[in-house]
C-alpha cells in the first residue's frame, strides 16, 4: 500500500492536476484570507474557514476524478488487481495520496493564522477545530468521490458525477422536506431511488 500511495502521490506532482488543485485552493484562501481577516481586521479566522467550506465540492473532483478512472480507461485495473496486494490496499492507498495532498495543501494555509497570531491574540482552539472539521469534511468527500471515479472510465464523467453527488448532499435538506412521509409513500420513494441507482451503477 506504502507504494503504491507514493506513486499515486508522486502522480499529483508530476502532471498538472495536483498544481491546479493546490493554486486554486491557496488563492480562493488568500483571497479570503485578505477580505475577512485585512481589510476588516479581525481575528477571528474560523469566518474563512467555514465560508469556504463549500469550495471543497469543486475542488475535490480534481483530485478524485482520476484515481479508477484512468486505470479502467489504460486497462491497467486487471494488473492491479492481480498484483500481490489487496484491493483493500489499492483503494486505500490512492484515498490517502488525495488526503495527504489535501493535509499538505491545508498546512501550507495555516501561515494565515500564524501571521495574525503575531499581530494579537486569536482563538486558536477554534481554529483548530474548525481545520479538523474542513480535513474530515474533505476526507468524506473525497471517499465519495473516489466511488464515483471506480464507476467510470471517464475523468471527466467523475468529475461531474462527484459534483452532483456533492450538490445532492448539501442540498438534501431541503430535499428531505419533499419527501413524503406516510409508510408506504416514503417505502416507494426508497425502491424507487435504490432503482435508479442501481441502474446507474449496472451500466457504468
Amino acid at each position: 500500500m506504502t507504494i503504491l500511495l507514493n506513486k499515486e502521490l508522486k502522480s499529483y506532482f508530476t502532471s498538472p492536476i495536483g498544481y491546479v488543485f493546490m493554486c486554486f485552493f491557496l488563492l480562493i484562501f488568500g483571497l479570503y484570507f485578505t477580505a475577512i481577516n485585512v481589510f476588516h481586521p479581525n481575528g477571528n479566522y474560523t469566518y474563512v474557514i467555514s465560508s469556504l467550506s463549500n469550495m471543497l465540492l469543486f475542488t475535490v473532483p480534481i483530485l478524485t476524478m482520476r484515481l479508477l478512472s484512468e486505470e479502467r480507461k489504460n486497462r491497467t485495473d486487471q494488473l492491479l488487481i492481480t498484483a500481490p496486494i489487496t484491493v483493500t490496499s489499492i483503494v486505500l492507498g490512492k484515498y490517502l495520496a488525495a488526503t495527504t495532498l489535501l493535509l499538505i495543501t491545508l498546512a501550507i494555509t495555516f501561515i494565515h493564522p500564524i501571521l495574525l497570531m503575531t499581530l494579537g491574540t486569536i482563538p486558536l482552539g477554534s481554529i483548530l477545530c474548525s481545520y479538523l472539521g474542513f480535513f474530515l469534511l474533505g476526507c468524506t468527500l473525497i471517499s465519495i468521490g473516489l466511488f464515483i471515479s471506480a464507476l467510470t472510465e471517464n475523468q471527466i464523467v467523475a468529475a461531474i458525477g462527484s459534483i452532483g453527488a456533492f450538490m445532492f448532499l448539501l442540498l438534501a435538506d431541503g430535499i428531505a422536506t419533499l419527501i413524503p412521509t406516510s409508510r408506504l409513500a416514503s417505502l416507494v420513494f426508497l425502491l424507487i431511488v435504490i432503482a435508479i441507482i442501481s441502474l446507474i451503477i449496472y451500466n457504468a
